[in-house]
């Protein structure tokens, strides 16, 4: 089985960090490149499920989804 869950990247002053909403608040990384904390998710998302299988606990379904918000702005 495949689960594709939505990993939100922001680039910070000096590094990468990341989160997965739908696994929140324990699925986080970080890393010096985008590539690096793409690397950190993969590995934190498959230890999360990992650990959610051994407490018997039910693996959430991803929902997450990805949108733009368009602001239409007054100009002066």
């Amino acid at each position: 089985m495949t689960l594709k869950y939505l990993g939100v990247y922001e680039q910070a002053e000096g590094n990468w960090s990341a989160y997965a909403p739908d696994l929140l608040p324990a699925c986080e990384g970080s890393g010096a490149t985008l590539d690096e904390v793409r690397q950190a998710m993969r590995e934190a998302v498959g230890k999360h499920i990992e650990r959610l299988r051994g407490t018997g606990a039910a693996i959430p379904e991803p929902l997450a989804q990805v949108g733009t918000v368009e602001v239409a702005l007054a100009l002066a």
